[in-house]
């Protein structure tokens, strides 16, 4: 006859949800990627500044070296509070000086943007992992990259362009991957009405659809609800200053636009 053991659950520690489990991987994961970023940027300041960082080294082991000697001759000691803080001195103003090529090594980075487009807060198009150059392109290349996929399915080589009609209201944050030394841009446009891509969709197959397009993954697009698209990261609104600036505002600057034109 087969034994059937109980087991008393309360008395085992479910080590996935322990308070100090979590907090030693979140210790562990911390500190492993502080070392990963350390070396890259170390790898980063030797292959980008080698010849000054030589020549400062350099010049700091003569500069000791002087002091020591003019030093001895005059009677003094190594250990004179002087002397330690002249080293102090020049040390941290080296370390500064050092430290202000962190700005150099993140605009080094490998640079992409996730761009969404919404018809009022419904996502319409998304398009993920698209190369940029820097943060002056992202306005003109995430409206083309919207072009392109609002291009017609049979438009293997998306020539015939279909333009989109755009709502005045642009928002970006980004994301600083050190660890993997690139920058993830999260970009919010907005549109005014639904693409013909989207229409013809929802006309076939009597469903709405959200245009996904992984360029990484190639030049094909489909459709996905939006219950299948991966949350965006929350976007802080901003202008090209990152000050930031109320929706209000925006809105209100909007408004006094269209009656000006009228």
């Amino acid at each position: 006859m087969n034994e059937i053991h109980h087991t008393d659950n309360s008395e085992q520690c479910n080590c996935s949800n322990c308070f100090f489990y979590s907090l030693w991987k979140y210790i562990k994961d911390g500190t492993n990627g502080f070392f990963i970023s350390l070396f890259k940027y170390s790898r980063f300041i030797l292959k980008t500044y080698r010849t000054p960082i030589i020549l400062i080294i350099a010049l700091l082991v003569l500069s000791i070296t002087a002091f020591q000697r003019i030093y001895e001759t005059i009677g003094g000691k190594i250990n004179d509070i002087s002397f330690i803080s002249s080293m102090f001195i020049s040390m941290s103003a080296f370390i500064f000086a050092l430290f202000t090529t962190v700005k150099d090594w993140h605009h080094s980075f490998r640079k992409y943007m996730n761009i969404t487009f919404y018809l009022k807060e419904t996502p319409i198009i998304r398009a993920v992992n698209v190369p940029l150059a820097g943060e002056a392109d992202i306005r003109p290349w995430a409206q083309q990259i919207g072009v392109q996929a609002n291009a017609r399915e049979k438009d293997k080589f998306r020539t015939q362009q279909r333009w989109l009609a755009l709502f005045p209201r642009f928002e970006f944050n980004h994301q600083l991957l050190r660890r993997d030394e690139k920058i993830i841009y999260e970009v919010k446009m907005y549109l005014r009405k639904k693409p013909e891509r989207v229409l013809e969709y929802e006309a076939e197959t009597g469903q709405n659809g959200c245009i996904y397009w992984d360029i990484q993954k190639g030049e094909g697009t489909t459709f996905k609800t939006t219950g299948e698209l991966k949350k965006p990261q929350k976007i802080k609104k901003t202008n090209s200053l990152g000050v930031k600036i109320p929706i209000r505002i925006l809105e209100g600057m909007h408004s006094a636009a269209i009656d000006r034109k009228k």
